[in-house]
């Protein structure tokens, strides 16, 4: 509700005329990411919704746009029943809604559902396999953070620590608390101690990570990285010659 008065918010946008819409663009950000965390619960069964026009069960033609990446011009035009594979849909209450069971059945034959896969367990440890970064300090973070729920939560990871001590002495930091269990630790990697394939497969063996699957997950996030800062410079450019004409 907050995010809504926002959004639509007259005080920011009479503020535009300072700040470029900088705030509103902002709050409409801000307001799309519930929307999208609210449609992507109910497409995985949630029995509960924080949106009025939502209702457990279905989602309307704004949800799914918001988790397929069509937009919603488009899935009504797929709707239509003559088409092959047609997207099922009714009406609820006068609105146009879909399953969630159709929803989901007709994403996966369009190949646009994405399961979801939790980057950590409840305790905050990596599965870096699941795992995905678009930059090598995401990566970094991530190990760190591994590291911080290790020291944390495994009663067993004095010799994992006491290792990674030995072989990136400059990397881990170690704040004492009022106690041994309430020490907090991580890892202060930097883009470097990735690029090397012997600390990787140094470090992969210290934490039980595969040093074939971590190498590769450096490799991934490295590239993903370049190819932002390309796509950002070819957007700038574009940007630059549409104002010359």
């Amino acid at each position: 509700m907050y995010l809504r008065d926002l959004a639509s918010s007259s005080s920011l946008l009479w503020q535009a005329e300072y700040s470029g819409l900088s705030e509103v663009q902002a709050a409409r950000r801000l307001l799309q990411t519930v929307e999208i965390a609210n449609a992507r619960h109910l497409l995985e069964g949630a029995t509960e919704t924080f949106l009025e026009e939502s209702d457990p069960g279905f989602l309307t033609i704004r949800e799914l746009a918001l988790v397929s990446g069509f937009k919603e011009e488009s899935l009504r035009a797929l709707a239509n029943p003559k088409r092959k594979n047609p997207l099922p849909t009714q009406s609820v209450k006068g609105t146009t809604v879909v399953a969630v069971e159709d929803a989901r059945t007709w994403l996966k034959a369009k190949g646009r559902y994405q399961p979801i896969k939790a980057k950590c367990n409840a305790n905050g440890i990596l599965n870096l396999a699941a795992a995905k970064f678009d930059t090598i300090e995401e990566l970094c973070f991530a190990l760190s953070e591994h590291v911080r729920a290790l020291g944390t939560h495994e009663p067993e990871a004095q010799a994992t620590l006491q290792a990674l001590k030995t072989r990136f002495p400059k990397a881990l930091w170690l704040v004492e608390g009022p106690n041994a269990s309430m020490a907090r630790t991580g890892l202060d990697l930097t883009a470097a101690d990735l690029e090397d394939e012997s600390r990787i497969r140094d470090l992969a063996t210290i934490l039980n990570f595969n040093p074939n699957l971590l190498m590769l997950k450096a490799d991934e996030a490295r590239l993903r990285g370049q190819l932002s800062a390309v796509e950002s410079q070819i957007k700038s450019t574009a940007a630059l010659e549409r104002t010359r004409d």
